[in-house]
């Protein structure tokens, strides 16, 4: 949980949902769970590949690849992992719960942006601003993670499809 940010059993989970093939690295095969959680471990410490491949044992042109195919596995899946409230039934099931939690009538969900820091090179510092919307269970329902921190929430929030 500290190392990856999701149980053990969630991993699980994640790897047969990704159907990912073992990968192959000079000459040695890196089973999926290995592959998966070198992907995790770089996406929730923002570290640099190095650093995410040698606590896995992998070099880092590995964890290049890793990351390209475990990124691309997660985006096929996004639309059948994350969905919005379409029925009127589920829609006023969130109110419900979402004016339990805040005292707010009408709301689908919550919104919020902030920087997300990127390894800075030899002359910059670099972050993101990132909007997560998420659900009344704080189920994530929409990322937008592409515009610079220069970007005002106002910006990215009428850019996104939530808009």
């Amino acid at each position: 949980m500290h190392r990856y940010r999701l149980d053990i059993g969630t991993i699980a989970e994640l790897c047969d949902l990704l159907s990912l093939e073992s990968q192959t690295a000079c000459s040695h095969t890196i089973p999926v769970p290995v592959t998966v959680t070198a992907a995790l471990h770089f996406h929730a410490t923002g570290a640099i590949q190095t650093t995410a491949g040698d606590r896995s044992c992998i070099c880092q042109s590995s964890v290049s690849k890793i990351l390209t195919d475990v990124t691309d596995a997660l985006f096929h899946r996004e639309r059948e992992c994350i969905m919005y409230p379409i029925e009127d039934v589920e829609q006023n099931r969130t109110k419900h719960k979402l004016y339990q939690l805040s005292g707010f009538p009408n709301v689908l969900g919550v919104i919020d942006c902030t920087h997300i820091a990127i390894p800075p090179n030899r002359k910059y510092h670099r972050s993101l601003t990132v909007q997560v919307f998420c659900d009344a269970q704080s189920i994530i329902m929409d990322v937008v993670a592409k515009y610079p921190d220069s970007c005002h929430d106002s910006f990215i929030v009428e850019s996104s499809a939530l808009f």
